[in-house]
């Protein structure tokens, strides 16, 4: 008997030390879009006859994907959250949030519910997200089972979450593993998961309702991809920054050049992709979409004949056709809105491209943090909830428990 407990325990320790997390992602249209849209009558201008009113700015995005985590002890707290690699901290409203981020729009962290949490205090946070003022603390994280004490949390007290789907962010962007690790770091220093790599899956697909994408933390998802068109580019390593940084070698829009050697971020939480308003003007021109406050329209019908996007990144090209960077299920009489704006206002280099899930939700994408490596593959199209090295593991751990209670 003891024998059987001791092999029983050292399985189970292999399958929690290193089976790889699967996290499901959902996915809902942002409430918005439809009101921007709905607003686009008694225009001052006309496209197709159809008329545009100027309304007000829309400043979050129209697809949003989401998973959840829990926080706290003894009972953890739910939220829905998206993962980006724009940051590396977990960002979730506090019950003291103001109405823009809670708690009447949003799910919020309360600290007195939590007997694991410590906070620090006030902080100023560098991250390019639309939070003004935060609280720092720790505690303990929970995903998909696997949690990890003494996280870093930043609850939000102020700032723009109205308009958002989910209720916080998970960054999963460049970290120190030993100063404030995020919480996919200190997975992986706690050998929690087999390897400091994530895998991403966004389905795009408008009927999709239920699981809608995956991610998975420690490895990538082998029935997803197709292995043949895997090849990975070296993302930018200096100077250090916690973002998921490569080069763009050149970008056609059709066989017309936008630009050649520029930097771009790749962001895994935002459907647009966001560049300097002067080279936009080149797809403007090739494309005959209309600026609209900062957004620019396209009649849906134009759609079949939009010439390509074509980026070459690290000598291979990744082309996106026009229903991949318009979005033609939110539209009014027709309209529908170019999943491309300008990067002004945006804290970052004014040259600077961002890449967000107009282009990532195409591919698959496999991010290795220790070689600093990215990999865009195209999808096999099947599709499993958990990554094929995992479910072996948990196959092999239920035969063996079946065989000794038998």
């Amino acid at each position: 008997m003891l024998n059987r407990l001791f092999i029983f325990s050292f399985i189970f320790s292999v399958y929690t030390a290193y089976a790889f997390i699967s996290i499901p992602l959902h996915k809902e249209r942002n409430p918005l879009v439809k009101e921007l849209l709905n607003e686009l009558v008694n225009s001052s201008f006309i496209i197709n006859k159809k008329s545009i009113h100027p309304s007000q700015d829309l400043h979050f995005n129209n697809l949003q994907y989401y998973g959840h985590i829990k926080i706290g002890e003894p009972k953890g707290q739910s939220f829905k959250v998206s993962f980006t690699t724009l940051s590396t901290s977990i960002y979730v409203p506090s019950i003291a949030a103001t109405l823009s981020c809670g708690p009447k729009n949003h799910k919020t962290f309360i600290e007195t519910d939590s007997k694991t949490f410590k906070a620090t205090g006030n902080v100023t946070d560098n991250n390019p997200l639309p939070y003004t003022s935060l609280k720092e603390g720790y505690d303990t994280v929970e995903v998909d089972g696997f949690a990890v004490t003494g996280q870093q949390i930043l609850l939000i007290l102020d700032g723009k979450c109205d308009g958002l789907v989910y209720d916080g962010v998970v960054g999963i962007g460049f970290s120190d593993l030993n100063k404030n690790p995020s919480l996919l770091a200190n997975l992986y220093k706690n050998k929690r998961i087999p390897q400091y790599v994530v895998g991403l899956s966004l389905n795009r697909n408008p009927k999709c309702r239920n699981q809608c994408g995956e991610i998975v933390f420690g490895g990538w998802n082998s029935t997803n991809v197709n292995t043949k068109s895997l090849s990975y580019i070296d993302a930018v390593r200096y100077p250090y920054t916690s973002n998921w940084k490569i080069v763009l070698n050149q970008v056609l829009i059709g066989s017309r050049e936008i630009v050649r050697n520029r930097y771009a971020l790749i962001d895994t939480s935002s459907s647009f992709i966001w560049l300097p308003k002067s080279e936009i003007k080149i797809i403007e021109n090739a494309t005959h979409m209309i600026p609209y406050n900062s957004f620019y329209l396209l009649d849906k019908l134009q759609v079949k004949n939009l010439p390509s996007l074509t980026f070459s990144i690290g000598g291979l090209d990744y082309t996106l056709n026009g229903e991949d960077y318009v979005d033609t299920v939110d539209d009014v009489k027709g309209l529908s809105i170019v999943l491309i704006r300008s990067n002004e206002g945006l804290q970052i280099p004014k040259d600077t491209w961002i890449l967000g899930t107009a282009f990532v939700g195409k591919y698959y994408t496999i991010l290795d943090y220790t070689n600093r490596k990215v990999a865009f593959a195209t999808k096999s199209g099947c599709s499993l909830v958990a990554p094929l090295p995992s479910m072996i593991l948990l196959i092999f751990f239920a035969t063996v428990i079946k065989v000794w209670t038998s």
